[in-house]
């Protein structure tokens, strides 16, 4: 019998080594596994370091070297990922070289742990002196918030007096110790820096569930016909994708292979044969359809456009086929020599992207497209795309953003992740806020770290994917290895699009006279476009409009004109409908009519006028000015119109071409600020969102601050995403924000310091004169609403108006008291009249007299 100590060889019968005085076993290498480390599958890199931990015991034993080699070792990860066998496979191999004399590990369970006290422990450690301690689900060690709980401190004391012998293994599910060992905690990190090998194993991908199913098979002596092994991977290639959704009910990894392995025997028995052959039919269950390479293209070549786009797309999959190629007969030729192939000694590249492109190019739609090839060409295992935007990735306090990019992370892995306005995160100085700037860090480290593990594609406009890439960290530009650029489309494209994308979809079609006006419409929208040009958005639109007007057209007809003809075709004078729109100088002329504010108009002539002058330089140039913004601050008291005044500039905005809608998004300043931390950063970013290509106009903004600056950490945060908007987003949408004239100042200047900056235009609305709250009245209060005046009335009215403007105080409402004055005239006319004679009444029904006037 050899020593496994010394390896001197001993009679049969001997207890003890004859050399060395060890007792002596019958064990063999490898007890009870039939395993070696090369039939794990999967885990190159497991394999890789258990190949050099054998080596290095087998040349300890050599050398007869009698001192214990520190192994002690965390694994972590889901049901099913073979930690158990790979803890046998340590234990295994410390025994055959004569490191351990037990051949079994001591075991023990974390949540048994918990119920043992300090003295437990240590007689547990007693226990498994001379061979190994392993404790299956340690994260049951941790509690909520991912610390240690008093066992686990007690079980660290004893590894500290019991140094190397046992030597520990501990086993456990990601959730809780993944974030353990990565956490920058002290008391983790301490923990954590008693182990010298922390192996984390990532789940089984498709191909490997296919060898484990086979393996499981092989064990009772099955072979497989041809075509077995290629429906098998299509099974776990659909079981793969399931397996990623919310609330599945599959077993995963291991487990989930063994299942498949036990159905297919299941089948072969029931067909009753006994040649042992599995067929292909004895797979059940829905499999894979996966589309060829040539039909994923095809639907990007049917694409309206995109002529470098498509180049670009296939220039990558080309690249990344060769890459995967290259990889694959490296491997298989370092397999041949019988040497074992590190990925990591070969040069690996990312395949992250960057595409750019103006609103409704259809970068999501591509995005979709890119994660379908991927798995065509066998760069990722699925087509899985998990879609955010960049707000989606940072937190509402602190530790919560790292959780949350983590997490999008893994859920990303065998797929795509796809970040759409990632910018958001970032502003001309850096990060927004140190949740942006953890956010960048952590999501660096995947995309360095599981380069190739999925796909990270980043999206949005290419000016402000620029500032991401070159501000929000100095390494995020060298972790994309692609760039793709969407170019707005061109007329006919665009036209394309609306016949082709919309008109056919509807099932209508245009009469010649529509087709030329609907190319004349889209000629005239490019001549007015703008940088935000919403491309097939605006085509969408468009679509809808003639749409409506085509139905209000085709109502007016009599029930027996409207053939299926005439309800399916769209005529040139729906087009010519929908693209009539408000010129400039019908604003202007409505802004005009408007009583009193003289300086507020030139002011807003002013400010259309510098647009337009920017529009032109763009059109004859091509390149826009540096453009500042058109953020507006209002100032003034109640009742002056400032309402108004922001629709009144909606409708200019839309006009000049510099907005695609001239609808105002309207809010209080209250309205931004939320409830606990996170919630004002998401209520900010909604509102935003809806204001894509048009006026947010928030009124008392001044609700958010105080002398001393923002009112709380709420109102701090909502100014903070405000301004990264203001900042990112001021060629996309217009922010008006208005109030009293004393508190919008302290707004300005107490809520951030780069607060002022982002309004260039400031327009003040003084309070009304007498005169021209007399207009008002007359105007647009008794004459809109149908009623006339006596003489006296009129003169005893004008005097009230008069006292009222002498008498106001720091309140006044000024159009709004007005409107006031007037609703308590017209009910004591109501009154006066209602105690007349029923057919003396009619006559005087509005007519007012100057007993009515209050």
């Amino acid at each position: 019998m050899q020593c496994v100590k010394c390896n001197t060889n001993n009679r049969g019968p001997a207890k003890f080594c004859k050399q060395c005085g060890a007792a002596l076993t019958d064990s063999k290498p490898a007890v009870g596994l039939g395993f070696s480390i090369d039939q794990l599958v999967g885990l190159d890199e497991i394999k890789k370091e258990l190949s050099v931990l054998q080596a290095i015991l087998e040349g300890m034993k050599q050398s007869n070297k009698d001192t214990r080699f520190p192994y002690d070792t965390i694994i972590i990860g889901a049901s099913g990922t073979a930690k158990t066998l790979i803890s046998n496979l340590i234990a295994d191999l410390f025994f055959k070289f004569g490191m351990i004399s037990k051949s079994k590990p001591e075991k023990a369970d974390g949540a048994s742990l918990n119920g043992m006290s300090k003295k437990d422990i240590d007689n547990l450690f007693s226990k498994a002196k001379g061979g190994m301690l392993f404790v299956d689900n340690a994260q049951k060690l941790l509690d909520s918030e991912g610390k240690a709980m008093p066992a686990f401190s007690h079980f660290i004391d004893a590894m500290d007096a019991n140094q190397d012998d046992p030597v520990v293994l501990i086993a456990g599910l990601p959730t809780g110790l993944r974030e353990m060992v990565k956490s920058a905690d002290s008391a983790n990190k301490q923990i954590v820096n008693h182990f010298e090998k922390i192996f984390i194993i990532p789940d089984y991908t498709p191909d490997q569930y296919v060898k484990i199913t086979e393996n499981e098979l092989k064990k009772q002596s099955f072979t497989f016909k041809s075509g077995f092994s290629e429906k098998l991977l299509l099974r776990f290639r659909y079981l793969y994708k399931e397996l990623q959704k919310p609330n599945n009910n599959f077993k995963c990894n291991g487990y989930l292979a063994i299942q498949e392995a036990q159905d297919i025997m299941g089948c072969y028995y029931l067909r009753k044969s006994s040649d042992k052959i599995i067929l292909p039919e004895d797979i059940k269950g829905k499999i894979e359809e996966k589309k060829s390479i040539q039909e994923i293209m095809a639907e990007l070549d049917a694409m309206t456009g995109m002529a470098e786009v498509k180049k670009s797309v296939r220039s990558i999959a080309q690249k990344i086929s060769i890459q995967k190629e290259r990889e694959e007969k490296t491997r298989a030729e370092a397999l041949k020599r019988g040497e074992t192939w590190d990925p990591k000694t070969d040069e690996k590249h990312g395949n992250h992207i960057v595409l750019t492109g103006n609103p409704g190019t259809g970068k999501t739609t591509v995005v979709r497209i890119l994660a379908k090839l991927f798995e065509a060409i066998d760069a990722l295992p699925t087509d899985k795309l998990i879609e955010i935007n960049g707000n989606d990735l940072s937190g509402g306090y602190v530790g919560q953003t790292k959780d949350k990019v983590n997490d999008y992370c893994q859920q990303a892995l065998g797929g795509v992740l796809f970040i759409d306005e990632a910018y958001v995160l970032v502003n001309e100085q850096g990060p927004v806020d140190d949740y942006a700037k953890q956010a960048a860090e952590t999501l660096m480290t995947h995309l360095e770290n599981e380069k190739d593990k999925f796909i990270c594609i980043v999206a949005g406009y290419e000016n402000n994917m620029n500032l991401f890439l070159d501000k929000l960290n100095p390494g995020m530009r060298s972790r994309f290895n692609h760039y793709v650029n969407i170019a707005d489309y061109s007329a006919m494209e665009l036209y394309e699009i609306f016949e082709k994308g919309f008109v056919k979809n509807g099932n209508l079609a245009l009469s010649d006279e529509a087709k030329e006006a609907v190319k004349k419409a889209i000629e005239a929208m490019l001549r007015k476009k703008l940088p935000n040009f919403g491309n097939a958005r605006e085509i969408r639109k468009l679509y809808e409009e003639v749409t409506s007007r085509q139905s209000a057209r085709i109502s007016a007809l009599p029930p027996a004109k409207r053939t299926l003809d005439v309800l399916n075709t769209i005529e040139a004078v729906d087009i010519g409908e929908a693209v009539q729109s408000v010129s400039i100088n019908d604003v202007l002329t409505d802004l005009e009519a408007m009583v009193g504010m003289k300086e507020v108009k030139e002011t807003v002539r002013g400010i259309a006028n510098k647009i337009a002058y920017h529009k032109k330089i763009m059109e004859q140039t091509g390149k826009a000015p540096d453009d500042e913004g058109n953020n507006i601050c209002i100032t003034g008291n109640p009742g002056t119109g400032k309402t108004t005044i922001v629709r009144t500039l909606a409708k200019l905005f839309k006009a000049i071409g510099l907005l695609s809608d001239d609808k105002t998004l309207e809010i209080q300043g209250a309205d931004l600020k939320g409830s606990y931390l996170g919630h004002s950063k998401d209520k900010v970013n909604e509102y935003c969102r809806q204001a894509m290509g048009r006026v947010l106009f928030i009124d008392e903004a001044y609700s958010l601050v105080d002398e001393n600056g923002p009112v709380d950490k709420f109102a701090d945060e909502a100014i903070t995403v405000l301004l990264a908007h203001l900042e990112n987003d001021r060629d996309k949408f217009v922010c008006v924000v208005a109030g009293y004239p004393s508190e919008m100042d302290t707004f300005i200047k107490k809520s951030n310091r780069g607060m002022k900056r982002r309004f260039k235009h400031y327009i003040h609305i003084p309070d009304y004169s007498a005169d021209e709250l007399i207009e008002i009245f007359e105007r647009f209060n008794v004459k809109k609403a149908g009623y006339t005046l006596t003489d006296a009335a009129r003169e005893k009215a004008r005097e009230a108006i008069r006292k009222m403007v002498a008498n106001k105080g720091p309140t006044f409402g000024n159009a709004g008291d007005i409107r006031t004055f007037f609703e308590k005239i017209t009910g004591n006319t109501a009154n006066r009249v209602s105690k007349l004679p029923d057919d003396q009444q009619i006559a005087v029904l509005q007519v007012v007299e100057a007993e009515d006037i209050p």
